[in-house]
């Protein structure tokens, strides 16, 4: 268990930036693709209990719809884990770039020398931060 909490606080340290907002953004994800699914499962119910012609008995069709229901559990808890997961990570490289300017302002506020910004080949925004970073080179020659 020790190796779990050592394991969780590394992955936590390097993709939870901004855990409250991470977080928050990955529950709303998950809960909208949880929605889905439950319509999708309701869909399934619904459809199942209208096809009287298909199942001759109805010991049968309870135990297909049971199993309906357990396949579908499963699958919805496989996709809001893979859903919550991939909300964290893209989060995180939108909040990098984030970071990075934050800490520049910073500096920049202390009248300390500014460096430029060096941000992930995979972090959104190279665009700003290129403008930001022409900026900075500009305030260091004056």
């Amino acid at each position: 268990m020790n190796t779990f909490k050592k394991i969780s606080k590394a992955i936590g340290a390097k993709y939870l930036i901004y855990p409250r907002i991470q977080i928050k953004y990955a529950l709303i994800f998950t809960v909208l693709s949880c929605m889905g699914m439950f319509l999708c499962i309701l869909g399934q119910s619904y459809f199942l209990g209208n096809s009287e012609g298909i199942y001759n008995d109805e010991g049968q069709l309870i135990m297909v719809s049971q199993n309906l229901w357990i396949y579908n559990l499963l699958i919805l808890s496989v996709v809001s884990g893979t859903v919550f997961a991939a909300s964290i990570l893209v989060t995180h490289r939108f909040l990098g770039p984030t970071i990075a300017i934050k800490r520049t302002l910073d500096l920049y506020l202390q009248e300390k020398k500014i460096k430029k910004i060096v941000i992930r080949k995979t972090d959104e925004a190279h665009q700003l931060i290129g403008e930001i970073n022409n900026f900075i080179q500009e305030l260091n020659e004056k």
